[in-house]
């Protein structure tokens, strides 16, 4: 009896593992993320154009680019092999934190890229598990029209509190931009805050916390890739940077396949693009351009308070912006001047915002205030001769008078405007009767190719004027 019980007691066991199947994995735990698919009319790099730039779209279907663009998550790190995004990146930007210009950053340094028969290769590894679990997050498969941008959207659900820039959702954007001849570019942006700057062991504890942020810094990181993909495959591998999640790594897929020819999908494309511009869709949206460019100016100011790294920082900056009388001053002014400068340039945030109301960008900031900063200290006392020399080399006549320096910031808001009034300054000294001043003035714009044809500045009065008069009439 008890073997006829263990016998039934079996069979029932048995048929209870046939219908229930083989046991499934779990799938992989990917981060609370909101994602978001769509496109937009315009670039990562330029920004969303106008609304009415979308009723202007090229809407021919053998125009618009046939593509797919997927996001997969990884439980273990496929990067090993390939080579860094680095390498094949034409811009690599880091638009806010304690570097306003970076050289490098972290997509720049942990990037890696599959292109071709690498990228097809790689997708086959993953779907056979070599990598163990993955997980597509989003997929976005349709045709790009000329003057669009098809985007991918990954944002943190919850936001971390920072002190300086409030509120942070950290973000990883995926995009491909439709450019001319029929081909996109693949680009990346990464919104997170900045690791910890390594520790350096011959540093002292003052030159430690002199380097180190006293508050995390929010970094906008952005990696466009180049040449433009026509046809074929692409493949970004980025380390994830949400702390959640039982992956490490994203994949990012982009397969571009030519002409679409598909009307149905160019119509798609486009209304995604008007409802991106109405407002109607939610995405994630880059920060409002004005709040942006004020950040970065507090970031790009605030990197000159660190004393040890002021000279160079103010080089960089200045080489980077175009703002000539800055650079020079880093180089040639003594510490205490250069202290000077950099105390007089505009720090607070009232002063930024109405910086930024008037469309100043950080070149014309730091170049209005190395004039405004020498003509206030010349009204005060005689110039040293080497800022007296810096003056005449980047101004001219023009860099001799403490009033002429104000008659020139009072409407430059741009650095093109700035020098557009030097060349007029000196251009007038050419007619003054004092031959120093018509001396300083023409050399000054023969320097730059500007001199009128014929003009001697040592000529007789006759003569200076019907050379004035001949480069005037376009002779």
């Amino acid at each position: 009896m008890r073997a006829h019980v263990l016998l039934l007691a079996s069979l029932v066991l048995l048929a209870s593992c046939r219908a229930s199947g083989p046991r499934e994995e779990p799938k992989l735990a990917a981060p609370a993320l909101d994602v978001t698919t769509g496109h937009y009319a315009g670039s990562l790099v330029g920004g969303a154009s106008p609304d009415a730039a979308v009723d202007k779209l090229d809407s021919d279907p053998e125009h618009a680019l046939a593509f797919e663009l997927r996001v997969e998550y990884v439980e273990l790190d496929p990067s090993s092999g390939f080579g860094p995004a680095s390498a094949a990146a034409k811009l690599v930007a880091t638009l806010r934190g304690g570097e306003p210009i970076a050289a490098t950053g972290r997509l720049t340094q942990v990037a890696r890229l599959a292109r071709g028969d690498e990228a097809r290769k790689l997708d086959e590894r993953l779907k056979a598990g070599e990598f163990g679990r993955t997980r597509e997050l989003a997929h976005l498969a349709t045709a790009l029209v000329p003057g669009t941008t098809a985007a991918i959207t990954l944002a943190a659900s919850h936001a971390v509190p920072t002190p300086e820039d409030g509120p942070l959702t950290k973000t990883l954007r995926c995009e491909a931009t439709r450019v001319e001849p029929p081909a996109a570019t693949l680009a990346l942006a990464l919104l997170d805050l900045a690791p910890a700057p390594l520790a350096d062991p011959r540093e002292t504890a003052d030159e430690a916390a002199e380097r180190a942020p006293t508050a995390p810094r929010v970094v906008d990181e952005l990696l466009v890739l180049e040449p433009p993909l026509a046809d074929g495959r692409s493949a970004l591998i980025v380390p994830s940077p949400f702390l959640d999640g039982a992956g490490t790594a994203f994949v990012v897929f982009f397969e571009a396949r030519g002409p679409s020819g598909d009307a149905q999908a160019v119509a798609r494309c486009l209304a995604d693009c008007r409802d991106a511009s109405s407002g109607s869709r939610k995405r994630a949206q880059r920060v409002d351009v004005l709040e942006a460019r004020r950040q970065e100016l507090a970031s790009a100011l605030g990197s000159l308070d660190a004393l040890g790294r002021r000279r160079s920082s103010l080089v960089f900056l200045a080489q980077a912006t175009g703002a000539e009388l800055a650079g020079d001053l880093a180089l040639a002014a003594d510490d205490p001047t250069l202290d000077a400068y950099v105390k007089s340039l505009p720090s607070g945030a009232d002063e930024l915002a109405r910086i930024v109301d008037d469309g100043s960008t950080l070149g014309i900031v730091l170049e209005r205030g190395a004039y405004a900063f020498l003509a206030a200290r010349g009204a005060e006392h005689p110039w040293s001769p080497e800022l007296a020399g810096l003056l005449v080399r980047r101004a001219g006549e023009a860099g001799r008078s403490s009033g002429a320096i104000e008659d020139l910031l009072a409407t430059a808001k741009t650095i093109a405007d700035l020098r557009a009034a030097l060349v007029e300054q000196n251009r007038i000294a050419l007619e003054d009767s004092t031959l120093a001043v018509r001396v300083r003035g023409f050399d000054w714009l023969a320097a730059r190719g500007l001199e009128p044809l014929a003009y001697d500045p040592f000529g007789s009065l006759k003569e200076r004027r019907k050379a004035l008069e001949d480069a005037e009439a376009g002779q």
